[in-house]
């Protein structure tokens, strides 16, 4: 099967693992694959874990207007700028929708997938569908994080969006439950056209040994870009209430990470704090066997890799219960959920564990259980090719009827 993805995306992270695994499922059965794309959808790290090389052809397509504007900062002026070329938007949409038609042609896919980091998020990916319906090329829409309510800066626009989509999107796969209700909810797409597939990760390492947690000194652990819907300066609150035997290593890098060391300083709990930074997977497996409690303070998510490889390494996990996070991490059975933006229950939380080291040892056994039954890699890529043959199949039987 000749397949297109279609993938516009600035930050590696969730969405761009996310993209990859799905592409490995279909290059192993040996489908052909071209992907369209900007320039570095795909770090080099992931284009090298890819089973084969696919067709890279960069796709330069129009951003939304406000992006027009985004060097002027984010002043009262840039604010003026953005909100008069908002009626740039329907423009440049449709300039899109033409120029990926346009690579369309020689294409000729037989089914296209395309992936979004949100709803309506990149409205070129919301374009691509259209073209490729224009095309006759059943599509799968993908959607990796939280569905926004629809805007009213220019009336009417985003229902408009919403109604392309419900008219030419064949699947709509999210990778949770609260995604697909808020997409209901917030943008009135059916739910029979969604479908959830949830993250998947490898299972490249079995559940480490457990050691009890001692007083002497005790090891919190998170990984995850450093940015401000991360919560980490919640996080950083939460260890100055904790005793001093707790420290805190956060792996991950971002455009946060000298507020968060500053906030560390002045908390007097600086020396306390390790920034490990970024580090491949190969090393994660070691860096996760580091931590005692693994604790994810983010304030809004989809359903995160990194904590779906905590719960595979078996670590007791605490975690705010936000967007799908409570579907994979079950308060009071594989780990405790807490409130996000809330220091004190983030330490409240922590000091349970700590007090209570058999519930801990059997959070940790009981995460790894639930992602051995729901979050393989291989229940990931099996499901993704059901819908794809499903979507396919359903062109061939229009065609018959035609």
């Amino acid at each position: 099967m000749r397949l297109v993805f279609y993938f516009e995306n600035y930050v590696i992270g969730g969405g761009s693992k996310y993209v990859r695994d799905c592409l490995n499922g279909v290059l192993a059965r040996g489908d052909e694959v071209v992907f369209f794309s900007n320039r570095g959808a795909l770090s080099s790290v992931e284009l090298r874990q890819l089973v084969r090389p696919i067709d890279l052809k960069p796709v330069y397509v129009f951003e939304r207007s406000q992006s027009l504007a985004s060097w002027l900062g984010h002043g009262r002026f840039a604010a003026l700028v953005r909100k008069s070329l908002v009626v740039m938007n329907p423009v440049l949409f449709l300039l899109n929708v033409l120029e990926i038609w346009r690579r369309l042609i020689s294409v000729r896919p037989e089914v296209m997938i395309a992936c979004n980091g949100g709803y309506p998020g990149s409205e070129a990916t919301l374009a691509a569908v259209l073209a490729a319906r224009l095309r006759r090329v059943p599509t799968v829409l993908i959607v990796m994080s939280t569905p926004q309510p629809r805007r009213f800066i220019l009336p009417g626009y985003d229902w408009l969006l919403d109604r392309f989509v419900l008219a030419v999107a064949d699947r709509v796969v999210l990778n949770s439950s609260v995604q697909a209700r808020l997409l209901v909810q917030l943008r009135g797409i059916p739910a029979d056209r969604l479908h959830i597939l949830y993250n998947g990760i490898a299972n490249a390492c079995s559940q480490r040994k457990w050691q009890p947690l001692t007083r002497s000194e005790i090891v919190l652990g998170v990984v995850c870009r450093i940015d401000p819907l991360k919560g980490l300066d919640h996080l950083i609150r939460a260890l100055a209430l904790l005793p001093a035997q707790f420290t805190l290593r956060i792996v991950g890098d971002g455009e946060s990470r000298e507020t968060l060391q500053l906030l560390a300083q002045a908390l007097g709990i600086g020396e306390r704090v390790v920034f490990v930074g970024f580090i491949q997977d190969i090393d994660m497996h070691n860096e996760l066997d580091s931590f005692d409690i693994y604790v994810f303070p983010s304030l809004m998510e989809g359903l995160p890799y990194s904590l779906l490889e905590a719960m595979r390494a078996g670590l007791p996990i605490v975690s705010t219960n936000v967007g799908g996070i409570p579907e994979a991490l079950r308060d009071g059975k594989e780990g405790l959920l807490v409130p996000p933006g809330s220091s004190q229950a983030l330490a409240d939380a922590i000091n349970i564990m700590l007090y209570d080291k058999e519930q801990a040892r059997r959070f940790g056994a009981d995460a790894r259980q639930r992602y051995e039954e729901l979050f393989s890699l291989d229940k990931m890529q099996s499901s993704f090719i059901e819908i794809v043959n499903e979507v396919e199949s359903k062109k061939n039987e229009r065609n018959t009827q035609i």
